[in-house]
């Protein structure tokens, strides 16, 4: 049976990954336990699996920069560090906290792999692209800017050279993953991302609330495409040269700007396309494009991966599924994806 950790699968990113990692070995083939204590992630996101698996799956609520949560876990043969402080209020508010907590899950989630032997995927950020970042390829050099949001991408950078360090040093098997906009049903309202602030106001008639100009661009990834391309970059660790272990996890969808993006919200949802704009805080307004070809995973990956790479269509299957929760699943054919 394969053991499998997962740290913050409590979350919106984790709590996908479960399910992907569970549909691809069957519950029968692997066990999953879940390391999260539950600051940002949601417990009720794990009782599907504690419904399902039984035995296959266990819980252990702690931090991952405390060893002992770790010595809970177990060995394993996969682990996938997920957790991290997340948000814009979160991370802006305790920019000292956020890379501690960061720099100290990464060590452990290093010495956990080399202890077990296992394979780990190190869940970074396309934030360390810095702001007003259009080049966004793998081997470009970081950058960032000066208000605390950028705590986080400095913390996930520093993650990165511990997992290369240990790659050198130890042998270590790993996979830096750099998440882009990565947006699906059941996200955080609260959580300072985009999409789900303006479908909740979309959903709720309100005006839809968008800071700077709103000519930002920005490009999606849906989270289910997220969730396999993970798993499958995961599979085939083995045989990706260590010059390309680190992967942009982005469809290469075309950039949209913020402006036309609540137009497509608004209209997905039925409402009245009203909008207000607002002032961003000083170095938060500066990333005028985000977005990546997407080469080097597709490379790797071939024709095994075929996420959606039409923002329109990403948008409008979200919308549909927070519309109607109960029939999550069965999208009709104007909002399927792919």
């Amino acid at each position: 049976m394969k053991r499998i950790i997962v740290t913050g699968g409590a979350g919106f990113i984790g709590s996908a990954l479960i399910r992907e990692l569970y549909r691809r070995d069957k519950l029968e083939a692997c066990q999953i336990t879940v390391l999260d204590n539950l600051s940002t992630g949601r417990g009720g996101r794990l009782d599907p699996f504690r419904e399902a698996g039984g035995g296959k799956f266990r819980f252990v609520y702690g931090d991952t920069g405390d060893g002992q949560a770790w010595s809970k876990c177990g060995e394993a043969e996969e682990i996938y560090h997920l957790a991290d402080i997340v948000g814009i209020e979160r991370v802006t508010g305790h920019p000292s906290l956020t890379a501690t907590k960061a720099v100290d899950g990464a060590k452990n989630a290093v010495r956990h792999s080399i202890y077990s032997g296992a394979k780990l995927f190190y869940a970074s950020t396309s934030m360390i692209y810095g702001p007003g970042a259009p080049d966004t390829e793998e081997d470009r050099a970081p950058a960032f800017g000066n208000h605390p949001i950028w705590a986080y991408a400095a913390a996930k950078l520093i993650g990165e050279h511990i997992v290369r360090d240990a790659q050198r040093a130890h042998g270590l098997r790993a996979i830096i993953g750099r998440f882009f906009n990565v947006v699906g049903p059941g996200q955080d309202k609260g959580s300072g991302h985009v999409v789900p602030k303006l479908i909740d106001q979309a959903l709720r008639g309100d005006r839809l609330t968008i800071y700077g100009t709103g000519q930002q661009r920005r490009s999606f990834i849906h989270v289910d495409d997220a969730a396999v391309a993970v798993c499958l970059l995961m599979e085939k660790l083995n045989a990706i040269p260590e010059e390309k272990r680190t992967v942009n996890i982005t469809a290469g969808a075309p950039a949209i700007t913020i402006q036309a993006l609540a137009k497509i919200i608004s209209e997905a949802a039925g409402s009245p396309a009203r909008k207000i704009l607002m002032k961003c805080a000083p170095g938060l307004d500066n990333t005028k494009t985000r977005q990546a070809t997407g080469l080097r995973i597709r490379e790797i990956l071939g024709d095994e991966w075929r996420p959606e790479s039409y923002p329109g269509e990403i948008i409008r299957a979200i919308v549909w599924e927070e519309k109607h929760p109960n029939l999550k699943g069965i999208i009709p054919e104007a909002g399927k994806r792919k």
